[in-house]
């Protein structure tokens, strides 16, 4: 008996945060065994942009 989602969480809240959580590891873990630090930072920096009121 496995659930996917814990209780009182809708199901689409809680399939987003998985899936940011998937996104960041794998940016974190391109982060640490990259040596593309030039799409890393361009990465970031378009992070930044978009999280920036303009």
């Amino acid at each position: 008996m496995v659930r996917r989602y814990p209780v009182g969480v809708g199901r689409a809240a809680w399939e987003q945060c998985r899936m940011v959580m998937l996104v960041l590891e794998l940016s974190a873990g391109r982060w640490l065994s990259s040596n593309d630090w030039a799409q890393t930072e361009q990465h970031r920096m378009g992070i930044l942009q978009a999280s920036s009121p303009s």
